[in-house]
């Protein structure tokens, strides 16, 4: 912790029986999207590109370019660092359980498959606002955060997922698309 000047050492067997007791859970739950994140299933599925894999799910959908590794060590070693990484999150930064993660992770070693983009979509099932003021307090503040959001947008380190486009005069489409909370990202009326 920086601000408090603290400092944490765990050890690994501490973050696994931090997993163990978070996996747990999933039988005491009854929500359905907690249950699917201490236990999670996809659908595994080829992507349009070569080396796109698409693991889904009604409740989050990663899609990942992968490329093959001159060795199955190389990805082995990658897995190990990101699986961990994933633990230590959910565990430090109170994150979602790492299972979801550690799911698509175990399916790329099994073909020997390291990821270079990872993009998580999670789907709109309910309409959720929020703003910033509490914590961005001042006109300067906010000015400089801005800034720095829409740098990273023109550097392309922030990207938008658009899951359809439609003409203003098919309003009532995109509507429909809406309701229908089958939408992987932002519906967009064209005037």
């Amino acid at each position: 912790d920086q601000t408090r000047k603290l400092k944490t050492e765990l050890t690994t067997a501490q973050v696994e029986r931090f997993c163990e007791a978070l996996k747990t859970r999933s039988d005491k739950t009854t929500d359905a999207g907690l249950k699917f994140l201490l236990a999670p299933k996809f659908e595994m599925q080829t992507g349009a590109t070569a080396g796109e894999r698409i693991f889904a799910s009604e409740h989050i959908t990663y899609q990942i370019q992968t490329f093959a590794p001159r060795s199955a060590a190389i990805a082995a070693e990658y897995r190990e660092f990101c699986d961990l990484s994933a633990k230590l999150k959910a565990l430090t930064q109170q994150g979602l359980p790492p299972f979801a993660r550690l799911a698509v992770n175990e399916a790329l070693a099994a073909e020997n498959l390291v990821p270079s983009k990872v993009t998580l979509l999670i789907p709109s099932k309910s309409l959720i606002g929020g703003d910033l003021w509490n914590v961005l307090r001042s006109a300067e503040d906010r000015r400089t955060r801005s800034a720095e959001l829409f740098a990273r947008v023109r550097k392309g380190a922030l990207t938008v997922a658009i899951d359809a486009r439609y003409a203003l005069a098919d309003g009532a489409a995109a509507h429909a698309h809406l309701e229908s909370r089958r939408a992987l990202g932002k519906i967009l009326l064209i005037p």
